[in-house]
């Protein structure tokens, strides 16, 4: 397989189990790793940049759904969410946490990564880079209906004898 390189250098990541919500977890360390994001869409990050060193983590950014900023989220400056869709989402869209390793299956993919780096442009280069999986695989949501306006509609949604007329405005 002959794959280039689009993009490398040092990010810090969180723990893929950190929950930011528990004050228990603000002691946990984001741990500084070297990131490669290939020409196919995997990104992935090991313990430096030495190629031969076998990656600690694979993501398949073709199932990127979000990158935005996370300092909110995560109370650290210079990060960033990267968002998976998952094929075990739940009828409402909720998404699965997950603590695995290796992208080798669906259900061993990360739900969400969050990444931060040391400055600000460097974090915003990576985001912008990025974002161009997430737009290729958002998720949209198209309207179940179309109106348009002065034209007369009957809601289906009601059984035959309590329909109500209306008129779109």
């Amino acid at each position: 397989m002959n794959r280039k390189i689009s993009a490398c250098g040092f990010l810090y990541v969180a723990p893929i189990n950190l929950d930011f919500s528990q004050p228990s977890h603000e002691k946990k360390r984001w741990q500084r790793r070297w990131f490669t994001l290939y020409d196919d869409g995997e990104l992935s990050y090991g313990l430096d940049s030495n190629p031969d060193t076998v990656p600690q983590l694979k993501m398949d950014m073709n199932k990127c759904i979000r990158v935005c900023e996370a300092d909110a989220i995560t109370n650290h400056s210079h990060s960033i969410l990267i968002a998976f869709k998952s094929d075990r989402m739940d009828v409402l869209g909720g998404l699965k946490k997950c603590n695995c390793p290796t992208v080798g299956a669906d259900d061993r993919h990360p739900v969400v990564c969050y990444v931060k780096a040391d400055t600000t442009d460097e974090i915003r280069w990576w985001q912008n880079l990025l974002q161009f999986y997430a737009k290729q695989n958002a998720i949209l949501l198209m309207p179940t209906r179309h109106f348009h306006t002065s034209e007369e509609y009957f809601d289906d949604d009601f059984p035959a004898d309590a329909q109500k007329e209306f008129v779109v405005q």
